[in-house]
């Protein structure tokens, strides 16, 4: 089934906090530009962005502008406000809202945030994972009016300055894990007996904050309210005297997460048809489900596991290590020691590093004894505080003392993938007495990097049109290192092309003839002046009444260059220093 459309000019949110962000912004435009009906079992794309239980659209309501069109076979719906709809008015057979923010910022208007009225009997209506907002203060007009034929209302944050949300004359009505909150003195849900009711939290910032009322009845348990002080409160099992304040994490901010030590949490019960929470959580995360819209996350118990630890010396007092991690988060830990094995309080004394990434962990180890035999033992704290077994490697014994000869590293460095952020350095093998045992290498002078055996390496995160100073030496298992060290510069394109122009109209190419050149076919080198590098070499180019001129972004304004050029009858020029434009 093709996905449906809304398109909206407000953009679309990431994040909860964002979406919240962004409700002071007053909007002066109609926001929306297209609404289509959709049926229950497909997604909405918002912005071209497919809906998501952290992806929220705003849809607010803008004084003056009225918006209405088809949205379905004989179905209509309307965003306004105006004299008499509310910011989001549907009827429709099959309505589905998921995952966005309706805004109703008309107080005086006596208009809900989301009207669906006079629905079949046979409609379906679902309103989940919704943030919605209105600051209507018309006694009686609640921000949602769910009258319709049989509705769901799950996982959504209803805040309003009057009623939160009013479902009677719905066939069968189904209100489950929503945050109902009010600015004022009100009811927070008015229903009759065809609602079912459960994990629902109603409170408010001033005045009474009773939770449900209803003159006829209804059914449903685990509900929770800030005070039962009102009457004809249902059902007999709700939760009542809870401290709505103390909560949540801060709802006069919006926050209606659940804070440390809630009543809420794990005083729910679990529902058919609602197993994640307004963002896409699982549900239950403790022993039971949470009340309201927000699960809180079950704290982390599971250690993470290391595997296949190794190590192996580098010299006479160096060694390299690796361990693989099932989790990424938290700090690795190891030492050397020539024990077998060692205990956590003795890691932690160790060397340490972040851990941001699964996978292998790589390590080094200083200060060893030549000749002598050790094991790296690692250990993985996760951010929870859960430590992993300790693991350790096969032993390994340091170099001796008796290979004095260093390796022999001769020819270039080749640069490759040149991009304006990256490259590819190579080189070719090294010799040694007895072996390489690897290379490393380093970027401006800065720290060695071992590169094990490989003779390539990927550099990237580099800053566009910027220069590197690449170094590179080999060194064998007695930790001898070769010297000097092979260097090249590498400059990075600039993202931006610059332009080379050689001879001019008072001063034009001539060959050794005296004959101003004007020819096409002609090869190009473009060279650093300073290190005659080659950074651009292009054939086809054409030199125009003694002018030639070459633009790419290997060629960095401000820099300066040599040109040479051959042209096809094989006359060859050099230039003299130019300053790249």
């Amino acid at each position: 089934m093709a996905t449906k459309r809304i398109a909206a000019s407000g953009g679309h949110f990431t994040t909860l906090s964002a979406w919240l962000a962004s409700l002071p912004t007053r909007l002066t435009e109609p926001e929306i530009a297209e609404l289509e009906s959709f049926d229950l079992v497909e997604q909405v794309t918002i912005g071209g962005k497919i809906t998501t239980p952290t992806a929220y659209i705003e849809i607010r309501a803008a004084s003056g502008h009225g918006h209405q069109g088809v949205v379905g076979a004989g179905a209509r719906f309307r965003c306004g406000p105006s004299a008499v709809v509310p910011a989001l008015y549907m009827t429709a057979a099959h309505i589905r809202i998921r995952g966005i923010g309706i805004y109703m910022d008309k107080a005086g208007a006596s208009l809900e945030a989301i009207g669906i009225p006079n629905a079949l009997a046979e409609s379906e209506v679902m309103i989940e994972n919704c943030i919605i907002r209105s600051v209507c203060t018309n006694t009686g007009v609640p921000a949602v009016a769910a009258g319709a034929g049989n509705v769901t209302i799950k996982n959504n944050i209803v805040v309003s300055a009057c009623r939160s949300l009013d479902t009677r004359g719905a066939v069968s009505a189904k209100v489950f894990g929503n945050d109902l909150w009010r600015t004022a003195d009100a009811i927070g849900f008015l229903a009759d007996s065809r609602t079912e009711a459960r994990n629902n939290y109603s409170g408010a910032s001033t005045g009474s904050s009773q939770c449900y009322y209803t003159a006829t009845g209804g059914t449903g348990s685990h509900n929770a309210s800030a005070d039962n002080s009102a009457i004809a409160l249902y059902p007999t099992g709700s939760i009542n005297n809870v401290a709505g304040t103390a909560a949540f994490t801060s709802p006069a901010m919006l926050n209606f997460t659940l804070a440390a030590g809630s009543p809420l949490i794990d005083a729910g019960i679990m529902v058919s048809g609602v197993v994640t929470d307004i963002i896409g959580r699982a549900r239950p995360q403790g022993s039971a489900c949470d009340i309201g819209a927000f699960e809180l996350a079950a704290a982390d118990a599971v250690a993470p596991t290391l595997s296949s630890p190794t190590a192996t010396a580098t010299s006479m007092t160096t060694a390299v290590g690796t361990v693989s991690t099932n989790e990424a988060n938290g700090t690795l830990y190891w030492v050397a020691t020539q024990n077998p094995t060692e205990s956590p309080s003795a890691l932690k004394a160790g060397a340490s590093l972040a851990v941001d990434t699964i996978g292998t962990q790589n390590v080094s180890v200083t200060g060893l004894s030549a000749s002598t035999g050790y094991r790296i033992h690692y250990l993985h704290r996760d951010a929870a505080g859960n430590d992993s077994t300790v693991v350790s490697s096969a032993a390994f014994t340091t170099h001796g003392t008796s290979d004095t000869t260093p390796p022999t590293l001769i020819g270039s460095i080749t640069i490759s993938s040149l991009t304006t952020t990256s490259y590819t350095a190579s080189w070719p093998a090294g010799s040694d007495n007895i072996g390489v045992a690897g290379y490393e290498y380093r970027l401006n002078g800065g720290i060695w990097i071992n590169n094990a055996t490989s003779t390539s390496v990927n550099i990237s995160g580099r800053t566009a049109g910027s220069s590197d100073i690449f170094e590179l030496r080999a060194y064998d298992a007695a930790g001898n290192r070769s010297t000097p060290a092979l260097s090249q510069s590498v400059h990075l394109l600039s993202g931006v092309a610059g332009t080379v122009t050689v001879g001019s109209a008072a001063h034009p190419i001539r060959n050794s003839a005296n004959v101003v050149v004007n020819e096409s076919s002609v090869r190009v080198s473009v060279m650093r002046a300073d290190t005659m590098q080659q950074i651009y070499y292009g054939a086809g180019h054409a030199i125009t009444a003694g002018v030639l001129e070459i633009r790419h972004a290997a060629i960095i304004t401000g820099a300066v260059y040599h040109v040479s050029a051959k042209t096809a009858a094989g006359w060859i020029g050099l230039s003299d220093e130019v300053t790249a434009t």
